[in-house]
């Protein structure tokens, strides 16, 4: 083996959580060049697979527990129990509950589609912990949290939600357990860049049925801003209003909704990328390798491959990405520290429509690549 170290980073792909991308572009590059030492530690962004993304390195333990998905049936679920002395920090994933796609489904999600995160949370305290940092993101839903907060507050599925009685209760119920809202994405609640603004593609409501949504959050924005009282900016003297914070918009508004219940907004890349030590990984290694599904404008800032992007750079390491599409020049390529940029399919062409395909796809292209970026030694040089 040469003293070459690759450190494989990728995001999710498509349904492919991080772990199974971590495994099979690793694979992918042992087989090109089995000289070559290959870590993996695969990340998230606060969406699908950020359970499973931390419990591959932390030392804990994974608890399972059923709790109502957003169309009301009964979903296996799994929250990862890490312990550092006293403290007890529980990672559960909204998306485990609230998340999928509405394709193939006749019908929308439930009113109160973020109903089991509510009752996620509740596992949690029933596990006596002292923090709960919750996955938000990539979820077939759009209740601002108000599930959420109606089940923590202790309402069966399907009653009528009080927001005057719910959220006191609510906020009683977790004492003084610490809640972080780790946000795949950051936009505001409402507006044109708001949750029910991105609900039309998302949730395949119509414009009408968007706009009815954005006119009932924001009359329990209205309602919430009488129960629950804002902050005051100290320098100044004005609100802070919950719903404009970066990152109130994510998970159909459920960034909101814990909000109300004190948690603390944190972009999930970031925050996943300091809890496995991204910087330390990235130090140690010599390439890195990142992977995502599509390559774009979006991913320039608030992502995983932004993430990982930032630490090569800090330590001078270079990075290449592999991805189903990429759609940015060279230019934005380099801008973001990332030495190479490779696809599975050209640009507006996608083939790989399946997991099984796109899989496969992802560890031929991570061979393809080994061998111009780690190609194997002659065995006739000493």
């Amino acid at each position: 083996m040469t003293d070459m170290r690759v450190l494989v980073v990728p995001d999710r792909c498509d349904d492919l959580p991080s772990v199974e991308v971590a495994r099979l572009v690793s694979q992918g590059w042992s087989e090109r060049n089995p000289e070559v030492e290959v870590q993996a530690l695969p990340l998230a962004a606060g969406d699908r697979g950020f359970v499973s993304a931390l419990a591959a390195s932390l030392p804990g333990r994974l608890e399972p527990v059923t709790a109502t998905d957003a169309w009301g049936c009964a979903a296996p679920c799994t929250l990862l129990l890490v312990e550092r002395g006293r403290e007890r920090v529980v990672y559960l994933e909204s998306a485990q509950v609230a998340g999928g796609s509405v394709r193939g489904r006749r019908e929308l999600p439930a009113p109160l589609g973020t109903y089991g995160v509510g009752e996620l949370i509740a596992s949690a305290l029933d596990l006596a912990a002292t923090r709960i940092v919750i996955g938000v993101g990539g979820l077939a839903a759009l209740d601002g949290g108000r599930g959420a907060v109606a089940a923590l507050a202790g309402r069966a599925a399907g009653e009528t939600p009080d927001p005057a009685a719910d959220l006191p209760a609510a906020r009683a119920r977790l004492g003084t357990v610490g809640l972080t809202a780790a946000v795949s994405t950051d936009p505001v609640l409402l507006g044109m860049q708001g949750a029910c603004a991105g609900a039309v593609d998302e949730l395949r409501l119509t414009r009408a049925q968007a706009q009815e949504r954005e006119q009932e959050m924001g009359e329990y924005v209205d309602l919430a801003r009488r129960i629950v009282p804002e902050r005051t900016d100290l320098l100044t003297g004005k609100s802070q209003r919950v719903d404009r914070q970066p990152g109130a918009g994510a998970g159909g508004g459920l960034g909101y909704g814990l909000a109300l219940l004190a948690a603390q907004l944190t972009a999930g890349p970031a925050l996943v990328a300091a809890t496995v030590d991204l910087a330390g990984a990235v130090a140690g290694a010599d390439l890195v390798v990142t992977a995502t599904q599509v390559f774009d404008w979006r991913v320039l800032e608030h992502s995983v491959l932004q993430e990982v992007a930032a630490a090569a750079t800090a330590v001078a390491r270079p990075v290449v990405v592999l991805a189903q599409e990429v759609q940015v020049g060279r230019r934005e390529t380099m801008s973001l520290g990332v030495s190479g940029a490779y696809a599975l399919v050209t640009p507006g062409r996608r083939t790989a429509d399946d997991s099984g395909d796109l899989g496969e796809g992802l560890r031929a292209l991570a061979r393809r690549v080994a061998g111009t970026w780690t190609p194997p030694g002659r065995r006739d040089v000493p």
